[in-house]
């Protein structure tokens, strides 16, 4: 579409991160390395006002293991009213239940969760195109 000389476009913009929650806030992560114990979230915000009724896609794959998780959220109003976002998380439960489990990991925090241990890519997807890969590391 041709733009006439002196017309502004506005272009919404997408702000994409890795965050874990730290009591009641969530933090963004600055290194993307997280842990087994951690909860990682994913999220993204922008003032596109064509989010409404769209979902944030996310595919998270271990690169060595191969496991995989999908999820799909839609898109909320911040409570300031000016910008949309949604959310997607991946949490390591371990294996197994009962106390010689729960032993087993005071001896080794790995203990149950080797397919979660290692390198992460998690593709981001809004209204079925393709908006960033973002890269992470789980150690035990």
């Amino acid at each position: 579409m041709p733009v006439a000389e002196g017309q502004i476009i506005v272009v919404p913009r997408y702000e994409i991160y890795l965050a874990v929650k730290t009591g009641d806030r969530y933090v963004k992560s600055k290194d993307r390395q997280f842990g087994c114990d951690d909860t990682i979230y994913l999220f993204l915000e922008s003032s596109d006002k064509s989010l409404p009724g769209a979902s944030l896609d996310t595919v998270w794959r271990n690169t060595l293991s191969g496991l995989r998780h999908e999820t799909s959220n839609p898109f909320t109003l911040q409570k300031s009213g000016k910008r949309y976002w949604s959310w997607s998380g991946i949490e390591f439960h371990p294996g197994g239940s009962g106390s010689l489990n729960l032993l087993n990991l005071f001896l080794d925090p790995a203990a149950g969760r080797e397919q979660f241990i290692g390198e992460w890519t998690v593709n981001v997807e809004v209204k079925e195109r393709y908006q960033k890969e973002l890269s992470l590391n789980v150690l035990c």
